[in-house]
């Protein structure tokens, strides 16, 4: 039995280290709460040393990862998380975001495509595919998803954000009317 301890100068909350869920959870304090990323990092790798096949500490870490650029890292654990469990719609939507953060939008869709076969009505993937239409110009591939989700669930706010700023991108002609009203009350 054992205790980790925060850095020296920050709060010294006691964390149970005899499981990987107690590391797990101190890692998410120490990333959200402390904003002390390299804390939540050892906690992660701590929590793998002992279940390395917690699929959910090794997606954290990978999008720990993603939020320090570490690419190749991040991609690992999505990968191996993946591997294990092809139908973990978490991990899927992980890889994609970081895929998409990097401007790799056809590895996103293939992504999304894979996750999709398992989770087909996943909106969170439909989304993160729907994105990766959009920024490679393909806005109606990107239009029929969006318009697909709001049948489903009106209220969407990301699919009717999407769909808006969709519809901007995809618009051939511009033409844009302004007016300004200018009163005054006392003449100078």
């Amino acid at each position: 039995f054992g205790t980790l301890h925060a850095q020296e100068g920050d709060p010294k909350p006691e964390v149970d280290t005899t499981s990987s869920d107690g590391l797990f959870q101190a890692a998410r304090t120490a990333a959200f709460d402390q904003k002390n990323y390299p804390l939540a990092k050892r906690y992660c790798l701590k929590a793998l040393e002992k279940s390395p096949n917690y699929a959910d500490i090794r997606i954290f870490l990978g999008r720990w990862y993603t939020w320090t650029d570490q690419v190749d890292s991040a991609k690992a654990c999505f990968e191996t998380v993946l591997q294990r469990e092809p139908d973990y719609e978490d991990a899927s939507i992980a890889y994609a975001d970081l895929q998409y953060w990097n401007d790799h939008y056809k590895e996103t869709i293939a992504i999304c495509d894979e996750g999709l076969k398992s989770n087909p009505t996943s909106k969170d993937l439909l989304i993160r595919k729907a994105k990766a239409l959009a920024a490679l110009k393909d806005y109606a591939g990107a239009m029929a998803i969006t318009s697909a989700i709001l049948k489903t669930d009106n209220s969407n706010a990301a699919a009717r954000s999407l769909e808006t700023s969709i519809k901007d991108d995809a618009a051939k002609n511009k033409i844009g009317i302004t007016y300004d009203y200018t009163y005054f009350d006392k003449q100078f």
